[in-house]
């Protein structure tokens, strides 16, 4: 079935048929993609269901996220004076933003 593809059986109300279902995604597709910047639009043209596209953006998003913190991380060193205590809350919460980021991006 051609309409295979747009189907997700844990989130299909079984009240809509597979027609109206794929007109739907087609809709929320296109009201999603006219938001996006053109530069993050050229990267996402090619999905064609709601769930493939948000997928593609969030995996991105998370993957400069991911970069961004680990820069921070590798950057970070303890001025003279610095107290010890903060410098160490400040390298927890980093590890700790990239341990949340890599267990969302697995979930």
């Amino acid at each position: 079935m051609e309409n295979e593809k747009y189907l997700d059986s844990t989130r299909q109300s079984a009240t809509i048929d597979g027609d109206i279902w794929v007109d739907l995604d087609e809709r929320a597709v296109s009201s999603i993609q006219q938001y996006l910047f053109d530069e993050v639009k050229f990267n996402v043209m090619e999905e064609e269901t709601a769930k493939d596209l948000r997928e593609k953006l969030y995996m991105e998003k998370t993957l400069t996220n991911k970069l961004h913190l680990k820069k921070q991380l590798y950057g970070l060193d303890m001025e003279e004076g610095c107290d010890v205590l903060e410098h160490i809350n400040t390298f927890n919460r980093m590890i700790g933003d990239l341990l949340r980021l890599s267990y969302e991006s697995f979930n």
